[in-house]
């Protein structure tokens, strides 16, 4: 059974800020949790706000892979902003991770999770070569939003296994904004760079 983890985000009383305990049960007084060094500590609900709780999965990580930060992290040697994306120059045999930047993870910074796939809140501000979208159930105001993003994209949407002869900018709107696009399961654009 996994045991779900406690990342803190404030030092508390015996814990300190980014520290990350795992939940070994719930007693009288509170959850009872135990750090990497195997001390025991009680949080309590006066805690509550200093810390998330979250799910440690293992995964696979190798030079080349994109990776998401998911979380901010500012200290002396590393810093780090939620929602980055970052690339892997090499993993050595401490299981550290060096990033193409110069930088490495720290050991503690366990809040990444592999980049290849966000969702449109997160890909806002983002500067990429190309996207898939995938808009089941996306409004379309939303996928013309996407599409704009893209500036000059060549884009192809479909809704099915085989995609249509057609491209998404076949019609245009109020506005001259593109219709075609509403309702489409996936989205293929290659975007030109600006």
């Amino acid at each position: 059974m996994r045991r779900p983890s406690i990342g803190f985000h404030r030092t508390v009383k015996g814990i300190q800020r980014n520290e990350t305990l795992e939940v070994v049960r719930v007693g009288a007084k509170g959850v009872v949790a135990h750090n990497d060094r195997g001390e025991e500590r009680t949080l309590t609900i006066k805690q509550a706000r200093s810390f998330d709780v979250y799910e440690r999965r293992a995964m696979e990580v190798a030079a080349g892979d994109k990776l998401l930060l998911t979380a901010n992290r500012r200290e002396s040697g590393f810093r780090a902003t939620n929602g980055e994306i970052v690339t892997v120059s090499r993993v050595d045999e401490g299981g550290r991770i060096q990033l193409e930047d110069g930088r490495e993870l720290p050991p503690d910074f366990r809040h990444f999770a592999h980049g290849y796939a966000i969702t449109a809140h997160r890909s806002q501000g983002k500067s990429v070569d190309s996207v898939i979208i995938s808009g089941d159930g996306m409004r379309k105001e939303k996928t013309i939003a996407n599409h704009e993003k893209a500036s000059e994209a060549s884009a192809g949407c479909w809704s099915g296994s085989q995609p249509p002869r057609c491209s998404a900018r076949t019609a245009e709107g109020e506005g001259g904004r593109e219709k075609g696009t509403a309702g489409a399961s996936w989205c293929a654009c290659s975007l030109s760079p600006r």
